[in-house]
């Protein structure tokens, strides 16, 4: 059966080539089997066996689920992830949407190479128009399977339109010697037809009427291929045949009203009128007859039975812009301006990008378009109308080969043929291929209300099997610890069904297991607002977002689970740290006394010390550090913290001491470093001091505390030579730092520079405004604390 064909211009143009006698014995042997199959998929709409293939497949991810074995489910997820994406494809084929249907085809082989996948990924290319990638992967199909009868027919067809007919014949017979396909057969007659061996092609349809019956559809279509080949007298006389078999399901007064057109180089003949008039007896509300006699009609100037043909065609086929453009040219005609810029203007519209469509007739609409613009005074809009009919009309001349002259003086036609076929699709950018189609690509889509309603209600199943399976196979690789890869598969679940059971919960636990927490606070969030009560999500969205230094919301999280908080150190650390940094003491000495009497390692015991810090309780905070180096004396940074405890205890030789057992851990620690040089000058060991910074900044010239420090010591010694250029680097390293431009204008008057001087006070003092809470002397600022 052929019901679209017939109405589908084959997308094919033909040259003369030669095929060797042995394609056509192939072609007698094969068609000794009698049956037929499609080119194209199997429909998802009514596919028993696609439905039959999904559901094995869940079955088999269902049981791996149940061994709970991460390696099993990985494949059973990752086959029904791979069948999902195909059938999701094969709707967007049938919507029209080629681009995404390669993106979906093309992702369904990450996950399966098999070459079937290959082979709808070339139906894809080709009905998008892009021959040289569908033959590229319909090769990839026949290296992988030379019996793969479907590679060689896509190949046939895609050899067609490259207007290379010798291998589209060798390629279709292959096809046909493996599966009898009427399908096939035809394409290989119309590759004969255009090859000029007319009775090669003539004894291919007489064996598609042996196998598939003698009925008016073939005959229909073996006339448009004879039209085609420009065999005029042949394509009649089948046309004929049709009408006396049936002729109000096959449109064949349509088909021949047409032959007689092109016959009659596209005048509107007497013939071809009678023809389109039949068309409408039998079928009244159809596009076709009434489409071309409203065409023939508007040419007469008869407007009037003109607009009742053209509104007969828009109610059948709203979205196609032909009636509405012709309508605009009647209502311009007769001089009802208003209604003619409406009506050209949809007509516009609904061609979008497809200007080419019919010989970029819309074109007409832009030039009459323009002067009735012109007429109201609107220039400017006018003067684009009309340039772009230029340009239109220049790529017309330039493809001069489709040109057919306009309808006008010479009574001829605008169109060769009305027909339901694809134009040119943008693969150049795709969109994520699990995103629905939009209004404007569904619109065009060949099929009826009820078909699109089927395919919606595939959709949203197939949607909700890929949200699972995605979900099935992220979870397996989340056991496996590859929390990245998971992460990525989680995703691509919830952009294919973002309601799946779990899922939100299961991204947030894989951003945090990649440190993306600000990812994970935006979807745990969620998971919490809508199940308050789940203690995991709520502890790791209180860690998110102390990571991300959201605190207040922090230690919200976490205060409705304490008891489990203050079990893990780690959490405590954070609610404690989200407490202190919002001005919450209390609560946090109080957490932080309770983790305190849990026994915890050494390094937990230096967090728990430095929010002591933090606070302010320098005092309690060595005591935790002593702690733990008494558990582990060399812990990284226990005598660093301890060192800094004690310079804000005013005990500047004990800080150095505990600065020189850190430097015996890690000599190049600049941190360190600088702070055993400012323990030092506390203690008035300058000579001591200037080596250490000196030396620092040998290392870290970049260090501007300790370029502060020298400068400043070297201004007190009254070198101010040397002073100034420490002074002004650390001034250009810090320059938020108020004390540093304090220092620099004294120095600078020393130098005897008032205008600088000024200038430096200046900003110590807009500096200061600003951040009052800092003070030119206390120079040594809380190093940021460590994130657990």
């Amino acid at each position: 059966m052929f019901p679209r064909a017939i109405f589908s211009r084959q997308p094919f143009s033909f040259l003369v080539s030669k095929v060797p006698a042995a394609v056509y014995v192939v072609l007698v042997l094969a068609f000794s089997i009698a049956g037929a199959a499609q080119l194209a998929l199997t429909s998802p709409l009514r596919s028993d066996s696609a439905a039959r293939e999904l559901q094995l497949r869940l079955d088999g991810l269902e049981q791996a689920k149940r061994s709970e074995d991460p390696e099993k489910i990985d494949v059973a997820s990752r086959g029904v992830v791979a069948l999902g994406l195909r059938q999701v494809a094969s709707l967007r084929l049938l919507q029209g949407a080629f681009p995404q249907a390669a993106e979906l085809y093309k992702r369904s082989l990450d996950f399966e190479e098999i070459p079937d996948t290959h082979v709808d990924l070339a139906v894809a290319y080709m009905r998008g128009k892009l021959p040289d990638k569908a033959l590229s992967e319909a090769a990839n199909a026949i290296l992988s399977d030379a019996q793969n009868f479907r590679a060689w027919h896509v190949q046939g067809k895609t050899w067609m339109m490259k207007k290379d007919y010798q291998h589209a014949a060798e390629s279709l017979a292959r096809s046909i010697s493996m599966h009898p396909d009427l399908d096939a057969a035809y394409a290989l007659a119309i590759s004969f037809l255009q090859l000029h061996q007319k009775d090669k092609a003539a004894a291919v349809f007489q064996q598609m009427i042996e196998v598939g019956g003698d009925r008016a559809g073939l005959h229909v279509l073996f006339g448009r291929a004879y039209r085609d080949a420009e065999l005029m007298q042949d394509a009649v006389r089948e046309f004929n045949r049709a009408i006396a078999m049936d002729a109000r399901s096959t449109h064949a007064h349509y088909f021949l009203g047409l032959a007689y057109l092109i016959r009659n180089e596209w005048r509107p003949t007497a013939d071809a009128r009678q023809q389109f008039l039949e068309e409408i007896v039998l079928n009244p509300k159809d596009f076709f007859g009434n489409y071309f006699m409203g065409v023939i009609t508007s040419g007469e100037k008869d407007y009037a039975a003109s607009d009742h043909y053209l509104t007969v065609a828009a109610t059948d086929k709203p979205e196609w812009p032909e009636p509405w453009l012709y309508l605009g040219l009647n209502a311009s005609g007769r001089g009802e301006n208003e209604a003619a810029e409406t009506l050209l203007r949809k007509a516009i519209q609904l061609t979008g990008n497809d200007e080419s469509r019919n010989n970029y007739q819309i074109r007409r609409a832009y030039f009459v378009l323009g002067r009735l613009l012109s007429a109201k005074g609107k220039r400017e809009e006018a003067a684009l109308a009309m340039q772009r009919a230029r340009e239109m009309e220049a790529k017309t001349l330039a493809e001069s080969h489709q040109k057919i002259a306009a309808m006008g003086g010479a009574s001829k036609l605008e169109v060769a043929d009305i027909v339901d076929d694809t134009s040119d699709v943008a693969f150049d950018h795709v969109l994520d291929p699990a995103s629905k189609l939009d209004a404007q690509t569904l619109a065009r889509a060949n099929l009826t209300d009820s078909e699109k309603e089927e395919a919606n209600i595939r959709e949203q199943q197939l949607r909700s099997v890929l949200g699972s399976a995605f979900n099935d196979l992220a979870t397996s690789e989340a056991r496996r610890q590859q929390y990245g890869l998971a992460l990525a598969h989680f995703r691509e679940a919830e952009r294919w069904e973002p309601r799946t059971p779990g899922l939100l919960r299961n991204i947030g636990i894989a951003a945090v297991r990649v440190n993306n927490y600000s990812q994970a606070a935006e979807v745990l969030r969620k998971v919490v607002a809508e199940n308050p009560q789940d203690t995991l999500a709520r502890s790791l969205l209180g860690l998110s977002l102390f990571m991300t230094d959201q605190y207040v919301e922090a230690a919200q999280a976490f205060a409705p689970i304490r008891k489990l908080v203050v079990k893990d150190p780690g959490l405590g650390y954070a609610w404690a740290t989200s407490l202190i940094r919002t001005n919450q003491n209390k609560e946090a000495a109080s957490i932080l006394e309770e983790l305190e009497r849990q026994e915890f390692t050494a390094d937990t015991l230096v967090l728990i010390g430095q929010s002591w810090a933090d606070m302010g309780d320098n005092l309690h905070a060595l005591t935790v550090f002593r702690k733990a180096l008494a558990q582990n004396a060399s812990i990284p940074k226990a005598h660093y913290y301890s060192g800094l405890a004690l310079i804000r205890l005013d005990q500047p030789a004990g800080a150095a001491a505990e600065f020189r057992f850190e430097l015996a851990r890690d000599p190049h620690d600049a941190d360190t470093q600088y702070h055993l040089g400012f323990a030092l000058l506390q203690e008035s060991k300058s000579a001591e001091a200037k080596k250490i910074l000196t030396d620092l900044l040998l290392s870290y010239p970049d260090h501007a505390e300790a370029h502060y420090q020298l400068g400043k010591l070297l201004l007190d010694e009254g070198n101010i030579v040397q002073a100034v250029p420490h002074l002004e680097t650390a001034a250009r390293l810090s320059p938020d730092k108020d004390y540093v431009h304090y220092q620099l204008q004294a120095a600078y008057r020393r130098q005897s520079r008032p205008q600088d001087a000024e200038r430096e006070l200046k900003l110590y003092r807009e500096i200061k405004e600003r951040n009052r809470e800092r003070t030119a002397a206390q120079p040594v600022a809380i190093p940021q604390l460590a994130q657990h």
